[in-house]
């Protein structure tokens, strides 16, 4: 029959969207792969020998870059080709006020 932690012998460890089981690696002896209760205690308030269950950092894929954005969906971008020519003149047709990407919050610069 293989050993199955109970809610007893695992602590849940809050995290930021699940939690997740924290367990004694120390807690097995080396002969026999019995859980001793009495080495360590959760109710004792030091987790020495605990180690949680890592996981990889997911989420921080998309680093977004205003240069690639507007080299890739820009007007030039847009102008060079017929298919993207094609996709102004829909957007134009449909009443789109703004045809492409750029930066059209910018202020004009002084000087030029």
């Amino acid at each position: 029959m293989k050993w199955k932690p109970s809610v007893s012998q695992s602590v849940m460890v809050a995290s930021s969207s699940t939690a997740l089981p924290v367990r004694c690696l120390s807690c097995f002896s080396p002969t026999s792969s019995t859980f001793s209760k009495s080495e360590h205690s959760v109710s004792s308030g030091t987790l020495i020998g605990w180690q949680p269950v890592r996981f990889k950092a997911r989420g921080n894929e998309y680093q977004p870059s205003v240069r690639k954005r507007l080299t890739k969906h820009g007007y030039h971008k847009r102008m060079k080709t017929l298919g993207g020519n094609e996709v102004l003149w829909r957007r134009m047709l449909k009443g789109r006020t703004l045809l492409v990407h750029g930066n059209f919050n910018r202020k004009p610069s002084k000087g030029v």
